[in-house]
């Protein structure tokens, strides 16, 4: 198990922090280059860095200050310390502020208040408006536009935030502040113009957690769904979540004629286990789908919630490294019932539940507490935890150059297995050996999904800061992710006939299906999946 590595001594912090300000000036300047169309090189290196370094002098500046003034407020050194005495438990026991726990909570709800806009890079570093949603406040005032250029934002009874010094984590985390409900935002039009916009928070949809489906089409019709999160609606006692919503996407597809079901559950890091427990039940009839075990009690069964299932052919369940949580324990069940093919990389492994608690109940001091109270496991009784979900077909998994893993924390909860006499029927066995076979086959004869095996290996060694090895290692793994993108389809990529007709009056999330159709014609892992699951669907 892997442990924390801090810097020995000084000498050796002074070390690091000096090659991630190199690091950093390579990264600005390279962005600086393609802003102009060029190439970083060795020659127009010293024309790019000056105002690299400017830059990154002036953000570094800013985050001094902000580290300042967070240290001098009332309550910051005792707020550490709650923090710091809470990640001494396990990697998921957190102290939030009350803010923090509201922005938690936003990520669990399909709806959010937010000012109506999504936020990219343009080549230059610049943070500009990349789409704006319908009917949204940004939309409404009719003086905003995609491209805008974002200056800086001044909340209602605060000082102004310059954009330039934050990172994109920043300028989200300053946006969707659930403290702030009113700003002024400045920014520079296309055509030069500066102007400023006072915005209001209202609810709208989150896209986080927009749920997306797709019919792929060759000699059989597949569906493709993806899920990012398990959310649903708390401050609602019969509140739509995500299980709902996959149910009516699945209807949806099979008004199309679909014989079977991609569910892409990559990158899906969880949430409520009670959404999980329903989304179970549309594919399964009936009958224990895990176990459950809270600290101090003994072991409970968890169960299909309802009778009866909303899709019963084929079904793949795509996974990888960041799978985790309600995700493993979904991807899990349906392979304990032979339900579902599960494609991809081994899971995350965190088979732990938390639960918050209000500070107010037990001190004048307000805060929460998320503990983790409670384990998971298989209806076998064995556990997920640090092991995570082996898929019965592998595929490269470039997300593991990065170690996150349950397992790769010190002090998260060893794997532990239990005995609990839990009976269920599964299905009959799938074609896995068969499935495999002919997808390993194919695999090696994929350019594509070599690139991103070779990919992963790469972006797992530590990246050099000297200007020549910086720039051949970019060379190689921007043309390795060139020949991952040059996959091409053998299919049709369109939406459900329901949602070709509602995007005709809903441009917004027409343009946001377009660009995920885009994705999805470019991504080997899709492409695998879908042979994957035609030829079971023949085979059956």
């Amino acid at each position: 198990m892997a442990s924390t590595r801090f810097a020995p001594d000084l000498a050796s912090l002074k070390g690091r922090i000096t090659r991630m300000l190199k690091m950093e000036i390579l990264q600005r300047a390279s962005q600086l280059a393609m802003a102009e169309k060029k190439e970083l090189s060795a020659d127009n290196f010293s024309g790019y860095e000056a105002t690299a370094r400017q830059k990154l002098r002036s953000r570094h500046a800013a985050d001094h200050v902000r580290f300042k003034k967070d240290l001098e407020a009332s309550g910051s050194v005792d707020m550490t310390f709650r923090k710091a005495i809470c990640n001494l438990y396990d990697p998921h026991t957190e102290y939030f502020s009350e803010t923090e726990m509201e922005a938690f909570n936003k990520h669990l709800r399909d709806t959010e208040k937010g000012f109506g806009f999504e936020v990219e890079f343009d080549p230059s570093g610049s943070p500009i408006i990349a789409r704006l949603q319908p009917g949204g406040p940004a939309w409404k005032t009719n003086l905003l536009h995609e491209r805008d250029i974002l200056i800086s934002l001044k909340p209602d009874g605060g000082a102004s935030i310059d954009f330039a010094d934050l990172d994109d984590l920043e300028i989200y985390q300053e946006l969707n502040d659930p403290a702030v409900s009113t700003a002024e935002l400045l920014v520079k039009k296309t055509d030069g113009r500066l102007i400023s916009v006072k915005l209001g928070k209202e609810k709208i949809e989150n896209i986080e957690n927009m749920i997306s489906s797709f019919v792929l089409t060759k000699d059989t019709k597949v569906g493709y769904l993806s899920l990012p999160s398990f959310y649903t609606n708390p401050e609602m006692k019969e509140g739509r979540g995500c299980a709902e919503d996959v149910a009516r996407e699945v209807i949806k597809l099979k008004k199309d004629g679909i014989k079977g079901l991609i569910l892409d559950l990559r990158y899906n890091g969880g949430g409520s286990l009670k959404e999980a427990l329903e989304l179970a039940g549309l594919f399964i009839d009936m009958g224990p789908v895990g176990i459950f075990e809270l600290k101090g009690n003994p072991p409970a069964t968890l169960r299909d919630p309802n009778r009866g299932f909303v899709y019963d052919g084929p079904l793949l369940v795509l996974v990888n490294g960041l799978s985790a949580s309600a995700s493993e324990f979904i991807a899990a069940a349906l392979q304990d019932y032979n339900r579902a093919l599960i494609v991809g990389a081994k899971t995350y492994g965190k088979a732990t539940g938390q639960e918050v608690t209000s500070l107010s109940s037990v001190t004048d001091k307000p805060g929460f507490v998320k503990i983790t109270t409670s384990r998971l496991y298989r209806v076998s009784g064995n556990s997920l935890q640090q092991s995570g979900v082996t898929p019965d077909i592998g595929l490269p998994d470039v997300t593991a150059f990065a170690g996150h893993r349950e397992s790769a924390y010190s002090n998260s909860l060893p794997a532990k297995n239990i005995s609990k006499r839990v009976y269920f029927t599964p299905l009959p066995p799938i074609p896995r050996a068969e499935l495999a076979a002919a997808s390993k086959q194919r695999s090696s004869d994929s350019e594509a999904l070599a690139s991103l095996t070779s990919l992963g290996k790469l972006l797992g060694k530590p990246m050099p800061v000297n200007l020549d090895a910086y720039l051949e290692r970019m060379k190689e793994i921007n043309a390795l992710i060139q020949s991952a993108q040059k996959t091409v389809p053998e299919y049709d990529v369109a939406s459900s006939g329901t949602d070709q007709k509602l995007h005709q009056v809903d441009a917004f999330h027409q343009q946001i299906s377009e660009r995920a159709m885009e994705e999805i014609k470019r991504s080997a892992y899709i492409r695998e999946a879908f042979f994957i699951l035609q030829r079971w669907v023949l085979i059956k």
